[in-house]
């Protein structure tokens, strides 16, 4: 999902509990240091790049998931 500085994904990964196989997506390097800080030690992915690519490569390693 996009992450922005985390609020929304904090909510969603919350809800969800399923911090190991989400994937974070933000280009802003300092939106990146925010998110490593919050979610990187509960094994969440942290992509720097913008949405577009990093769907593109999700799918091209075969990744499928049940919410964007």
């Amino acid at each position: 999902m996009t992450a922005g500085y985390g609020g929304h994904a904090a909510m969603v990964l919350t809800a969800t509990g399923n911090y190991e196989e989400a994937y974070l997506v933000d280009r802003d390097k300092n939106a990146q240091v925010v998110l490593s800080g919050l979610f990187s030690a509960q094994g969440c992915k942290l992509l720097h790049t913008d949405f577009l690519e990093a769907s593109k490569n999700l799918v091209d390693e075969g990744k499928k998931f049940d919410v964007i």
